[in-house]
């Protein structure tokens, strides 16, 4: 019925319509490119998308640049996602959109950057978003919520004095809640080089959580992979790996890959070799180069070390 009522307007539309015949059919074209985005039918829901432009007050335009980046970001095609994004907060700015809007929508835009992994623009993005809470009062949630996202950019592009600052102003904003800050800092440590501080404080987290896959791994990787000798136990490591096989129960390429790294720290290459293939043929394309070398590595009995918690998991 809306596609029928679309058409009908379409093919009578006549350019003396007035003003609210005109954002009538605007209104009714995003709806059904809405539909068709809810359907992953993008190229159905890109041609409303055009056609809808000349009907649409600026608030339609701006929306119609998220709904665009949407289907850019499902198609795989990021820069003209981020190109959509950026559109539609210039838009809002230009017609003095509420602060609420423009932290939404650059939040839009930082989750976008991210999935690019532009993080060094994703942290300039998301701190856009707190000034616009802090500066109106939003909600604490939304705030809690913001340095998270933060910290987690400022991690990947390693600006490390942002992110420890935003887990600090976590840590005494909500002082009951110390455990993702803590695991926040951890990551820090172990970026930086400090693995003893970090493993100490996983394997802290560990005793309250002890099925948290997350902490498993990157107990394994450290006590396995270090470069300080004080650190690495291959044993607790072969220990903590053997868990994580456990808790996954059908065999996937992350856990296979612990558990070959936990078995070369301890000499034993025989058994390193066949997790690490098994970790092989499960791992996605992306990650196969990376497991196909560590093999190699395993075969000539080097075991594994690790330089960043990032890129060795």
């Amino acid at each position: 019925d809306l596609s029928f009522a679309i058409e009908h307007l379409i093919e009578n539309f006549r350019p003396q319509y007035q003003q609210q015949d005109r954002e009538n059919l605007g209104d009714c074209l995003m709806k059904r490119a809405e539909c068709h985005i809810a359907l992953n039918h993008h190229d159905s829901a890109k041609q409303d998308l055009r056609l809808m432009l000349p009907f649409l007050n600026e608030d339609g335009r701006a929306l119609r640049s998220l709904h665009l980046a949407n289907c850019h970001r499902d198609a795989g095609e990021m820069d003209s996602a981020i190109a959509e994004a950026r559109n539609a907060i210039a838009i809002y700015k230009k017609c003095q959109a509420s602060p609420e809007t423009l932290e939404t929508v650059y939040v839009f835009l930082g989750k976008h950057l991210s999935e690019a992994k532009q993080y060094d623009e994703a942290v300039t993005v998301f701190s856009h978003a707190i000034d616009l809470n802090r500066e109106n009062e939003g909600s604490a949630e939304d705030l809690d919520a913001l340095l998270a996202w933060r910290v987690n950019m400022s991690l990947n592009c390693r600006q490390f004095d942002i992110g420890l600052q935003d887990i600090e102003e976590m840590l005494a904003r909500n002082p009951g809640d110390t455990n993702s800050p803590r695991r926040w800092r951890a990551m820090f440590d172990a970026e930086a080089g400090d693995f003893k501080a970090a493993t100490a404080t996983w394997l802290s987290l560990l005793q309250d959580s002890p099925d948290d896959e997350t902490l498993l791994i990157n107990c394994i990787v450290i006590l396995a992979g270090a470069h300080d000798e004080e650190v690495r136990d291959g044993r607790k490591s072969l220990e903590l790996a053997n868990r994580l096989v456990e808790l996954k129960k059908v065999p996937d390429w992350q856990s296979q890959g612990c558990l070959a790294n936990a078995y070369s720290e301890l000499g034993d290459f025989q058994n390193a070799i066949a997790a690490a293939e098994r970790s092989l043929d499960l791992a996605p394309d992306d990650e196969k180069p990376r497991r196909q070398r560590r093999l190699k590595d395993f075969r000539h009995g080097k075991p594994f070390r690790c330089e960043s918690i990032n890129q060795s998991n």
